[in-house]
């Protein structure tokens, strides 16, 4: 570690949230990437390349230098990580700087690819999908569906509701709520990211039954 009259240059203005899509996931699959990025949430401010070897010797686990900066590299190209300024300290009478770096965002949500996106791929394939809906509800609704496009179009308005609601209640939330919501793991904000937005749907004064039953005959 350098020395501890060392002082931070951060020029990153690191946002609270960031949506990552469905093609990043896997990255939170990776154990040694994730733990990376584990180390700069726990830690809650920039990091350098021997402040993160520290942490994986705390872990008992022994990673080069060289391996660290690989990893970094690669959240870097995924933009999860950011170089996020310099350190500088004293050594030998002279002034020496260490990269810093910190997650793109405090939090990140995980988030499918869109619900028009995936209707769009294999078009064939989501209409007998939608139909099968459409002959499921027909059983609770009492009516035989009369529109693909009309059922398709209602999930779409769901989706969108409920990714936009979850978005705002996230962003409405004071500094309490914030540190509460930044220590969650990968999975816990999955869970909240799948419910949030769709109890808040709830609360809407609307009428979703007599939208829904416009579709059916």
């Amino acid at each position: 570690m350098p020395d501890p009259q060392y002082q931070d240059a951060i020029t990153y203005k690191q946002p609270f949230r960031k949506e990552i899509t469905e093609d990043k996931h896997k990255i939170f699959e990776d154990k040694i990437l994730f733990l990376v990025l584990d180390f700069l949430r726990a830690n809650n401010k920039p990091m350098t390349v021997e402040d993160l070897e520290s942490s994986f010797k705390q872990l008992g686990e022994e990673k080069s230098k060289k391996s660290i900066y690989r990893y970094l590299k690669r959240l870097e190209d995924e933009d999860l990580v950011v170089q996020a300024g310099k350190r500088v300290y004293p050594h030998k009478n002279k002034l020496k700087t260490q990269t810093l770096y910190m997650r793109t965002a405090r939090i990140f949500f995980p988030i499918g690819k869109s619900t028009s996106d995936c209707i769009e791929e294999n078009t064939k394939q989501k209409d007998k999908m939608i139909e099968l809906i459409g002959f499921l509800l027909s059983k609770k609704i009492g009516k035989k569906m009369n529109s693909n496009q009309c059922l398709k179009e209602f999930i779409l308005e769901i989706r969108k509701l409920q990714n936009d609601l979850t978005i705002k209640l996230i962003d409405d939330t004071d500094e309490e709520i914030a540190e509460k919501l930044k220590m969650l793991d990968w999975k816990h904000t999955q869970y909240l990211l799948d419910n949030i937005g769709l109890l808040a749907l709830f609360c809407e004064e609307k009428d979703w039954y007599k939208e829904l039953s416009a579709c059916f005959e």
